[in-house]
């Protein structure tokens, strides 16, 4: 492995040389390196060197190698190799546990049908439809997107649930965008709007607005998993909206 001097260094190893009182001649005898090498050290000609080389002189000067020349040292570049292999793995693990194992999450069987209220649902009868939902289909990279949606419910007298409403986009799974928090009861209509920018690269995507009725909203585009159990999912009923991003 090649080890780069500068002038400091090289300033370095002559007046420790001198100090020591050893000629050229000594110390290459005493590092076992040629005095070529040696004045080629010393006078700045050459600037890269074997570790061979210089691991031995360090040791007939009595100088640190890896203090002086830091992560530019063979323990130093250990480090560093070492410490990049640690990140890259972790990396990897985490690219494969979010992109990967996540996408399990959903299930499809909870994916609401977009459907016209029906006001003569039964007394007895609880639950919510997305009527009918409005936006820009096709857009350009970082265009804001409006979405307007109308959603109705209907829960009969003693069923007060508390739903909370929020949406994901495929290019950040993990933003939520918020849209209603509340106590429904009774039978009515709304009209709920919310607006996102789309991403920077022309692709199909994907947005997901979840209705959960739980002790809080669904925390990403994937949904929620139970702990340590990816394969059973915990996820709310949603729609969801494809889009298309196309170049200018």
């Amino acid at each position: 492995m090649q080890i780069k001097l500068n002038s400091a260094i090289i300033e370095r190893f002559v007046r420790r040389r001198e100090e020591l009182y050893l000629t050229q001649n000594e110390l290459a005898d005493k590092a076992k390196i040629g005095r070529r090498t040696l004045i080629d050290i010393e006078s700045g000609r050459r600037t890269s060197f074997n570790e061979s080389t210089m691991i031995p002189l360090c040791k007939a000067l009595n100088l640190e190698f890896n203090e002086l020349f830091g992560q530019d040292g063979i323990y130093g570049k250990r480090m560093v190799i070492w410490a990049a292999s640690i990140i890259l793995l972790g990396l990897v693990v985490f690219v494969y546990f979010s992109e990967f194992a996540r996408k399990d999450w959903i299930d499809p069987e909870q994916k609401l049908k977009v459907s016209h209220f029906n006001p003569n649902w039964s007394e007895k009868e609880n639950g919510i439809n997305v009527n009918y939902y409005h936006l820009d289909r096709v857009v350009f990279p970082g265009d804001t997107i409006q979405v307007e949606f109308k959603w109705s419910y209907h829960f009969c007298e003693g069923s007060t649930p508390m739903y909370y409403i929020n949406a994901f986009t495929e290019w950040e799974p993990d933003s939520s965008i918020d849209i209603f928090e509340g106590v429904l009861h009774g039978k009515n209509s709304d009209t709920l709007c919310f607006e996102f920018l789309s991403p920077e690269l022309p692709d199909m995507y994907k947005i997901r607005v979840f209705f959960a009725s739980a002790l809080g909203a669904v925390p990403s585009y994937f949904g929620a998993p139970q702990p340590n159990q990816l394969s059973q999912p915990i996820c709310a009923p949603y729609i969801e909206i494809p889009i298309e991003v196309i170049e200018k």
